[in-house]
């Protein structure tokens, strides 16, 4: 055979074996390619699998996914591979952030929606100051006597509800003032069955009466009520008392004297209060009691005389001048009958009390009356409330119409600068 038909020989062989094989240039190129595509779509379709999140797709390298061998799981009809685990993984912990989402989206997390004690708007002070009354039944003053009967025969838990400051003198703001101490007694109590009465003037009230009943109480609701006595809030500020209150410790006060020495006073008045004038006075009124009556009468009296004391209101009156006031108290709780009470109350206060080197003072049975708590032992420049920590309640703005009575200290060329002792 000739070099040249060698040549095309092997040539042709070559050829042949070449396209046999699919492995020639042409061949090797057509299938690289089409491996590539085969490649990308396999990237492709793991990567849709294990990443729920287009951000997490993005930032996950492309790149084959490793075929591992098959083993057999150990029940023997099943094969599991780490793909196929890692994949199980990520939809399990999907669910579970699914659901804890789900979760957070139905739980009620607002300021409006949160679990807040509405008792909290309230202000909270371990003992309220005592306001003083001018005589046991002063929260009925101006009343109309049928509607003061009709509260009294009300079957159920009772109480009075008195507002603070001088809103409620004015008849025309009872019934939004009800219905706010609706509202704070509903939520103090968590009562669904109470109710608000509003008092109706009488013929001759000198002016509006200020307080109004709380009525149809559990006796759980009426001790709720009456364990703080004073209810503030920035929407109103009341105190409660029973129908039936203790007689008031305030007696009087005793004024025109110049000094500051709260113990000359004292001395004074326990002189008068021993003297031969006041046995025979206390001797006599004993004695108008039923005889079984007389010895705990005596005994109450004599307590009452016992348990006297005194403070210093230190005010400045015209001209600023100092006009120191002497407060007369005993413990009203001791006498259990209000005619006794108004007995004791007017006598004491009718007599003269003098000092060697003072004088005479002179005695007034209401020198006062505050036009914060209503109080009739200072005037409302003097008033405690205001000086609470977290008070809600009316604060202690100049006003005329409460000046002092019977020719007492004003605020016209002066001021109230007084401690309270």
């Amino acid at each position: 055979m000739s070099p040249s038909s060698a040549k095309e020989q092997s040539t042709k062989t070559t050829t042949a074996a070449r396209v046999a094989l699919n492995t020639g240039p042409a061949a090797s190129s057509a299938e690289a390619r089409k491996n590539k595509r085969k490649t990308q779509n396999i990237v492709m379709e793991d990567t849709n699998r294990t990443s729920p999140f287009p951000c997490e797709e993005d930032r996950t390298p492309k790149r084959p996914r490793t075929i591992h061998p098959m083993s057999p799981t150990t029940n023997g009809d099943s094969h599991t591979s780490p793909s196929q685990t890692s994949e199980s993984d990520t939809i399990a912990k999907m669910q579970n952030r699914l659901e804890a989402i789900a979760k957070c989206t139905h739980t009620k997390t607002t300021n409006r929606d949160s679990q807040r004690d509405p008792i909290d708007k309230y202000t909270v002070h371990d003992s309220f100051p005592t306001v003083h009354e001018a005589h046991p039944a002063a929260a009925l003053d101006n009343i109309d006597v049928q509607r003061a009967v009709d509260w009294v025969q009300r079957p159920g838990g009772k109480l009075l509800a008195i507002p603070f400051d001088n809103e409620a003198q004015n008849i025309n703001a009872h019934h939004m003032i009800k219905s706010k101490i609706f509202t704070a007694a509903t939520e103090i109590t968590k009562a669904d069955n109470i109710g608000i009465s509003g008092p109706t003037p009488s013929k001759d009230a000198r002016r509006s009466p200020t307080s109004f009943l709380i009525y149809n109480l559990t006796e759980a609701q009426r001790d709720t009520l009456l364990q703080h006595g004073v209810w503030s809030s920035s929407d109103i500020t009341f105190r409660v008392t029973s129908l039936y209150p203790p007689c008031p410790d305030f007696l009087f006060t005793i004024r025109g004297f110049t000094t500051h020495i709260i113990e000359e006073v004292q001395i004074t008045v326990l002189e008068v209060w021993t003297d031969n004038v006041t046995r025979d006075f206390i001797h006599n009124t004993i004695n108008s009691f039923e005889p079984p009556d007389r010895p705990d009468v005596a005994s109450s009296i004599q307590q009452f005389l016992n348990a006297v004391r005194i403070s210093y209101l230190e005010l400045k009156s015209s001209g600023g001048n100092l006009s120191p006031h002497f407060n007369v108290y005993s413990s009203g709780h001791l006498i259990a009958q209000d005619d006794l009470w108004f007995t004791l109350r007017d006598f004491l206060a009718s007599r003269t009390y003098t000092t060697s080197l003072q004088g005479d003072g002179d005695n007034v049975t209401t020198p006062f009356h505050c036009g914060v708590c209503h109080g009739v032992d200072h005037p409302r420049g003097l008033c405690p409330f205001p000086g609470i920590k977290g008070w809600n309640g009316p604060k202690l703005r100049p006003n005329t119409a409460n000046a002092p009575t019977r020719g007492g200290p004003t605020r016209k060329g002066g001021k109230e600068i007084a401690r309270y002792v």
